[in-house]
């Protein structure tokens, strides 16, 4: 559709060059000439502001489609996100059970453990609200650093020692 909109522009330009054209040569020409002229030039005209007026609409779908697959997207990974803060908190919940049964020296490497979990939730946490913020200037660019997030967590979650 963009190739569109910008083939409507192209043609609106083109257009109005011509109307210009034909407004310098109808000083040239006699009152009848003129007025006839004049008429074609209107009609063009409208048929210009037309297509101008269809490539806004086309412009606007387009903008309604994206804003909904986005809220979808959206939607999907608060999901995910969630998802991945509930693992976080089972496994921090498994890590305190091991604090509590662990010797000096283990209680020392599953509190690291833990410390890491929390940094991982709360990195979360903040995705999950940027995520509720988030517009479409910088979705994609959001996506990406939220993908590489998550990530992160599934690998800290793999590493169960």
């Amino acid at each position: 559709m963009k190739t569109m909109s910008k083939k409507t522009l192209m043609m609106s330009v083109i257009m109005i060059t011509l109307a210009m054209f034909t407004t310098i040569f109808i000083d040239s020409c006699t009152t009848e000439g003129r007025k006839e002229i004049s008429e074609d030039v209107k009609k063009e005209s409208d048929r210009v502001g037309d297509k101008m007026e269809q490539a806004g609409n086309d412009a606007k779908q387009n903008l309604n489609e994206m804003s909904e697959d986005m809220k979808k997207e959206r939607d999907e990974l608060a999901v995910k996100v969630n998802n991945k803060i509930e693992d976080l908190n089972k496994e921090t919940e498994r890590v305190n059970k091991k604090i509590e049964k662990a010797t000096a020296e283990e209680k020392v490497r599953w509190e690291q453990r833990k410390m890491k979990l929390q940094a991982e939730r709360q990195k979360l946490d903040m995705k999950a609200e940027q995520l509720k913020q988030n517009t479409q200037q910088n979705w994609k660019e959001f996506k990406l650093e939220l993908s590489d997030a998550l990530e992160e967590v599934q690998k800290e979650l793999e590493d169960r020692d």
